[in-house]
Formats: structure tokens, sequence, C-alpha cells
């Protein structure tokens, strides 16, 4: 049953989502920073690249995310109460949208990883290639991470839809 508790619920969860999206690109900043300033060796430097590009856009993301949750919220709960045929209109292809960008997400975060580890698996072996080998590790690891983060998103938004479909299947 769909309810202002199954809205209030999920945007609580996504909003912590993108908390930690934030909190792992920041992470992420920090490590890069470390890896290139202090610990200067070829792999660590590679792997700050890497880290340095991805902890931007897990930033960027977590921080739009986080930003607009409460905004989305608010909207779907005043058209919960005074405008039920709105979720229907407005609310379920947003969501719907944003599943095929999660989906996206969750690929290019296997496609990325896959790559980091066939990198890494090539260059393992090369003593000029540790620039390399740092990044692809760098790659894989918050690859993994990327594509835990959307699987979890996406379970929890098609579920979230299946709910607001059954709801306004009336309207």
């Amino acid at each position: 049953m769909f309810t202002k508790a199954s809205i209030e619920t999920y945007f609580l969860a996504e909003k912590n989502a993108q908390l930690i999206c934030l909190l792992l690109g920041a992470a992420a900043l920090v490590f890069a920073a470390l890896f290139f300033f202090y610990y200067k060796t070829d792999k660590t430097k590679g792997a700050a690249i890497f880290l340095l590009v991805l902890g931007i856009f897990f930033s960027i993301v977590g921080f739009i995310g986080y930003q607009q949750n409460d905004a989305l919220r608010l909207q779907q709960l005043y058209a919960f109460d005074m405008n039920p045929s709105s979720l229907k209109s407005k609310a379920a292809p947003r969501v719907q949208q944003y599943l095929r960008i999660i989906a996206n997400l969750h690929t290019l975060g296997f496609v990325l990883g896959l790559l980091g580890l066939v990198v890494y698996l090539f260059t393992r072996f090369k003593k000029t290639a540790a620039v390399w080998q740092g990044a692809a590790l760098a790659t894989f690891v918050m690859a993994c991470i990327m594509a835990g983060l959307s699987y979890l998103s996406y379970d929890r938004t098609h579920h979230y839809l299946e709910a607001l479909q059954t709801f306004t299947a009336t309207f």
C-alpha cells in the first residue's frame, strides 16, 4: 500500500544514499591528495589521478541529489494529498527516468570496474607501468562501490515505482 510514510521512507533512504555518495567523493578527494602529495610513488600518483576524477564525480552527484531531495519529497507529499493525479502524470515519469539513469550508472560501474581489472592484469608484471597499475586499482575499487550503490538505489526506486503505479492506477 502506498502511503505518505512510503514517500517519506523512500526519500529519506535516497537522501542518505546521496549523503554517502557525497562523503565517498570527499574521501576519494582526500585520498587523491594524500597519494599525490605525500606518498609520491608512481602507483599512488596513478591512483590519485583517477581518484580525483571519480571523487569530483561522486561529490557532484551526491551534492545535487542531496540538495534536490527535500523539494521532491515535499512535491510528492503535496501531490499525494491535494492532487493524486499529478503523481501519475509527473512523478511516475520522473521516477522512470531516474531508473534509466541509475541503470546507466550501474552499467558504467561495471564497465569501469572491468576496464580497471583488465588494465591491471595487463600491467601487473611491468615495472614501467606502475602509474597505470595504480590508476587501474583505483578505478576498480571506485567502480565496485559505484555499482553497489547504484544497485541498492535501483532496487529501492523500482519498489517505490511499483507502489506508485499501483496507487495511481485508479486515476
